[in-house]
């Protein structure tokens, strides 16, 4: 059980209040549907959080709010009712309480929470930033953490008068930027915008860059269900133009440029690439309108990280860049969970008592309990044999988010499992084009049945 919210001093823009919940029973698809015209201005609003603390207490406050530029995100799908993530963030009405904005995310802090180090007595700090549309009025900004039982509680509450101050542009990074656009398909409201950062490409290697970045844009094109749908994608890239090296940073072998943008070794795990200054890099991110962010990562050495919502991050030249990269977008991208569970990972994993947020993973084992369900030929058992026969099959597969028992995978082999040339399952698949079809603003992809659960 974590203790509330602890009371810290923040800019006047905004003021810090007590966590304050949904109701219980309140479901935000039983509430009026926002209108965006009526409720906010086409511009994006950035709020920086800083969380601190370890395993057993924490606090959440505001480092910076402000604006970035015009708004990526869809204007029809305001509310997220996937239930996917650690964390959920809900903008209300100051005065109704109406739902307005949602959207559900994961955090690499959260991740070190389960770590040894965070059951320890040193807290730590983590960066958390929440970006949606300008409201037109006052709103209350309320900030969820999925406990124990799998539902959100609240962690966080913070106040918000957009007419009461100013709300000055976001501090650019004095640093220039070549911007490039490589694919653009439509307007930014109604498409997935993708925004790769560069890392590690100084200016002697801009035409790498470029390659690399076409590399990655023909991995999508040539693997479904991303091919399918590339139509409904902008990719657009950035690279701070400099003559240094830049990164990674590989801690194990000490090397640490100063401009590295991630590092290897991550929590102790010498494959783990991520972010290694969540604050530059978002300022860089924030100078062009997106809605999902991609590091790429100008080494050799096989690496790389997703969280849901919040990053993805691959290197370039290892000997499975192509899978790396759709392994860990899937992560970052749709919030699929890792399928494998015989490779050791930096943070610590016991068997769930509560069913996954994951929607390819799950503790169930019964056909009308199955997440999937509807995808499971009667034929086949449950739970279903580890076996070749079964190969293609959408069943329960025993092994899972690095679990070998109790958790079930929904095939036998997926690209959130095994490397090569392995494409996604049927319920990765599945899940990959429902978080498409709700980025860009659509309520279903074509040819994406309608099931029990709702996209």
């Amino acid at each position: 059980m974590k203790s509330p919210l602890a009371i810290v001093p923040v800019p006047l823009l905004v003021s810090l209040l007590l966590a304050a919940g949904t109701p219980a029973g309140v479901c935000a698809t039983s509430l009026p549907k926002p209108s965006f015209e009526k409720h906010f201005q086409a511009t994006t609003l950035r709020m920086d959080l800083v969380r601190a603390g370890h395993a057993e207490e924490q606090s959440w406050a505001i480092e910076h709010v402000g604006v970035e530029g015009a708004w990526a995100g869809s204007r029809r799908l305001l509310i997220d009712t996937m239930d996917l993530g650690e964390l959920l963030f809900e903008v209300r009405d100051a005065e109704s309480g109406q739902l307005l904005f949602s959207r559900g995310f994961s955090s690499l802090f959260s991740e070190w929470l389960s770590t040894s180090e965070a059951r320890g007595p040193n807290a730590r700090a983590g960066h958390e930033t929440l970006r949606f549309p300008l409201p037109r009025h006052p709103v209350r900004i309320e900030v969820k953490e999925r406990g124990e039982n799998g539902r959100f509680e609240a962690a966080a509450s913070f106040s918000l008068d957009p007419s009461r101050y100013d709300l000055a542009p976001w501090p650019k990074l004095p640093i220039p930027l070549e911007v490039i656009d490589l694919l653009h398909n439509g307007a930014m409201e109604s498409r997935v915008d993708l925004l790769v950062v560069a890392d590690g490409y100084p200016d002697s290697q801009a035409e790498k860059f470029r390659r690399d970045l076409n590399r990655l844009l023909a991995s999508l094109a040539s693997e479904e269900p991303w091919a399918s749908a590339l139509d409904l994608f902008n990719l657009r890239a950035i690279r701070a133009r400099s003559a240094s090296a830049g990164g990674p940073a590989e801690p194990r072998k000490g090397l640490f440029e100063p401009e590295a943008l991630t590092s290897f070794d991550t929590f102790g795990s010498p494959r783990y690439l991520c972010p290694k200054n969540f604050r530059v890099l978002e300022d860089l991110a924030g100078s062009v309108p997106h809605d999902v962010l991609i590091v790429l990562v100008n080494t050799a050495r096989y690496g790389g990280g997703g969280v849901f919502r919040q990053f993805t991050v691959s290197t370039a030249d290892s000997e499975f860049d192509a899978y790396l990269f759709l392994h860990e977008f899937g992560h970052g991208f749709a919030g699929l969970g890792d399928e494998y569970y015989t490779s050791a990972v930096a943070y610590e994993t016991p068997t769930p008592s509560v069913e996954p947020w994951e929607p390819n993973l799950t503790l169930q084992t019964e056909r009308s309990a199955l997440k999937w369900g509807q995808l499971v030929q009667d034929s086949t058992p449950l739970p279903t044999p580890d076996d070749a026969r079964f190969d293609g099959v959408v069943g329960a597969f025993e092994g899972g988010g690095y679990r070998a028992h109790g958790v079930f995978r929904p095939a036998r082999r997926c690209k959130m499992k095994d490397k090569g040339a392995v494409g996604y399952c049927a319920v990765c698949t599945r899940a990959i084009r429902r978080m498409i079809a709700f980025t860009a603003g659509l309520d279903e992809l074509p040819g994406q049945r309608r099931t029990r659960e709702a996209p």
